[in-house]
């Protein structure tokens, strides 16, 4: 057995983690799908963003192989920065829906890969606010939904 003379003073480690731009892509062409219902002054509901990895090909120098997927699904699973917009975007989707402001979300967000498609769930309860005409919320039920490609909410307030 050889005996190391000099030691090193640092560890040294390699951390794999998603990239911006993979952030950014995910964003940007996620299909979103969302529903909910107003019931005794609270707002039930959940928002599922869907993303076939395969539509970013020509975008991405990664090969989209399941190992690939399976990968990024697991990095997504603990990445702040897309759980932060996905909680942005299923609170923009639950006051689009019920038509008031929200106090006090409760989330819940769960990212899992199927095949290609990377799929992120949030469900969504909160307290209704202030109707976002200055009208109290009327109570629903029954369930709404929308579908849309890209649900990002500052691009959108930009925009409009």
């Amino acid at each position: 057995m050889l005996m190391a003379r000099r030691a090193s003073l640092f560890q040294r480690e390699i951390r794999v983690a998603l990239s911006s731009a993979a952030t950014e892509l995910l964003i940007d062409n996620a299909q979103v799908l969302s529903e909910g219902q107003v019931e005794e002054g609270r707002f039930f509901g959940s928002t599922m963003m869907s993303l076939d990895l395969r539509r970013l090909d020509s975008l991405v120098s990664d090969q989209l192989s399941a190992e690939t997927t399976t990968r990024f699904g697991k990095l997504a699973a603990t990445d702040e920065q897309l759980k932060a917009h996905s909680r942005r975007v299923a609170v923009s989707e639950a006051e689009r829906l019920s038509g008031t402001s929200l106090r006090e979300p409760q989330l819940d967000i769960n990212v899992h890969s199927e095949g290609p498609t990377l799929h992120i769930d949030i469900d969504i309860e909160a307290e209704l606010g202030v109707h976002l005409l200055g009208k109290p919320a009327k109570r629903r039920h029954g369930t709404i939904r929308n579908n849309r490609n890209s649900a990002h909410p500052q691009r959108k307030a930009r925009q409009g």
